[in-house]
C-alpha cells in the first residue's frame, strides 16, 4: 500500500509489514518517514532505532495500521516518544524489539505479541525435550519456514490502511 493524497497515513500511526519470518513494526512520523527499531530487519546484524523512508520500511511489501481500541497517546505524542529513542542501539529480540518499541510509543508499555506467542508455545512442552523443542520452535518462528501453517497461526492480517479516518490520531495537516 502506498500513502497518497487519497490514502493518507495519520501521524503517529503504528505500521506493520510482513517480512515473511516475522512482522516488522514502525511509527509513521509524517512526510513519508517512519521511525523503527532496525534490529534484525536487514539480516542478522542488529541495528538502532532509526528514521527511514516509508518505502525502505515497507521493503516492497504491503503495510497496515496496527489497531488500538484506546491508545494512551495522541499521534503527536507517539511521534515524540519515538523520536526520543532515535539512535538507541539496545535491540533485544525477546525484550526490546521493533514491536516492543512501537507498542511502547503508543501505549507507554512495551509489549510484543510475536514474542508472547513463542513463549506461550514453549510453556506447553514439558521437560528437557520441551526446552529443546521450544528452542527449535523459536528459531523456526524467526526463520519463517511455513511459519503460520506449521505453528497454527493462520490468522487474517488486518486490512491495509485505506483511510486516515480509520485511525483515531489527527494528522494536523490537510
Amino acid at each position: 500500500m502506498k500513502a497518497t493524497r487519497r490514502n493518507p497515513i495519520a501521524i503517529g500511526t503504528h505500521l506493520v509489514t510482513d517480512r515473511g519470518a516475522y512482522d516488522h513494526h514502525g511509527i509513521y512520523i509524517g512526510r513519508g518517514k517512519v521511525i523503527h527499531y532496525a534490529g534484525l530487519s536487514d539480516g542478522l546484524r542488529s541495528g538502532p532505532v532509526e528514521k527511514v523512508s516509508l518505502e525502505k520500511f515497507a521493503d516492497g511489501q504491503l503495510f497496515w495500521a496496527q489497531p488500538y481500541e484506546n491508545p494512551t497517546h495522541t499521534g503527536q505524542e507517539v511521534v515524540r516518544n519515538a523520536l526520543s529513542r532515535l539512535g538507541e542501539d539496545e535491540y533485544d529480540l525477546q525484550t526490546n524489539n521493533c514491536e516492543h518499541f512501537c507498542v511502547w510509543a503508543v501505549t507507554g508499555v512495551p509489549a510484543s505479541a510475536q514474542v508472547d506467542r513463542v513463549v506461550k508455545m514453549t510453556k506447553y512442552i514439558p521437560g528437557v525435550l520441551g526446552n529443546a523443542l521450544g528452542v527449535i520452535i523459536a528459531i523456526r518462528e524467526v526463520s519463517g519456514k511455513n511459519r503460520n501453517k506449521r505453528l497454527g497461526l493462520d490468522r487474517a492480517k488486518p486490512k491495509p490502511l485505506v483511510e486516515e479516518t480509520s485511525w483515531p490520531f489527527p494528522t494536523g495537516t490537510k
